[in-house]
């Protein structure tokens, strides 16, 4: 039995990210973060492999390949978007408001990535960077490259390590700052990050930045909400 490389860094990755949300959510919090765990992995294999085959045209016309989840071919963006509609539905289910559950889970998600990313950078393949010269590069068969996924996984656990160290003040700052610096960061990177066809380094970075943007925007009206409500409480109270 062959365990792949990147599987075993993503499975550490994940029971990392178990472990550090026993520790900073609420009981309630982590029994519906355990108890989402099911739909959220379906949710994450059914998105990441739907918005694999949106960029492959050439599958199309071969649907017993689409279920093929053990041959490869995922993508990130679909699989996170899956994942947090599974857990959104576990914050509705146990009636518990989804900001403050995101705003704690937020830091431990990001930590998960970035180890499971590691793996990513090991296996190497498929997930390649840019040529370069400079003295950190890694070099596979005398060719100089980028550490692409190194850098990626790095600046993730910053993040992870500066959410869960300088929490919001505000509901929902937590959980803002760590999605627009999650897209941000995979934005930027990718400029190091060799794609086949290059066409898709463009979409990748453009749908990064595009979710950047949209949460961003989101943590703005989610902010200017909340001054209001404390101007008027404040109004109210004279």
């Amino acid at each position: 039995m062959t365990l792949p490389t990147h599987g075993v860094f993503f499975l550490g990755g994940a029971l990392l990210s178990l472990g550090l949300a026993r520790k900073r959510l609420e009981p309630l919090q982590y029994r519906t973060a355990l108890d989402s765990i099911p739909l959220a992995v379906l949710l994450s294999l059914i998105g990441a492999r739907l918005a694999y085959l949106s960029i492959h045209p050439d599958l199309w016309t071969h649907p017993v390949e689409w279920f093929q989840f053990w041959r490869g071919g995922m993508v990130s963006y679909g699989g996170l978007g899956g994942a947090w509609l599974g857990l959104l539905h576990g914050t509705h289910r146990a009636k518990l408001k989804a900001l403050p559950f995101f705003d704690r889970l937020t830091p431990c998600l990001l930590a998960g990535w970035g180890v499971g990313r590691l793996g990513c950078f090991i296996t190497w393949f498929g997930e390649e960077g840019t040529p370069t010269h400079l003295p950190w590069a890694v070099t596979i068969a005398g060719t100089h490259y980028h550490p692409t996924l190194l850098y990626l996984s790095g600046s993730i656990l910053i993040l992870s390590f500066y959410c869960w160290r300088y929490p919001g003040q505000r509901v929902g700052d937590t959980a803002y700052l760590g999605a627009t610096g999650f897209f941000l960061l995979r934005a930027f990177f990718d400029m190091f990050r060799a794609y086949h066809p290059e066409h898709l380094r463009i979409l990748s970075q453009s749908v990064s930045a595009l979710l950047a943007i949209l949460c961003y925007r989101k943590w703005q009206r989610q902010a200017s909400a909340g001054i209001q409500r404390i101007e008027k409480s404040s109004r109210s109270g004279r």
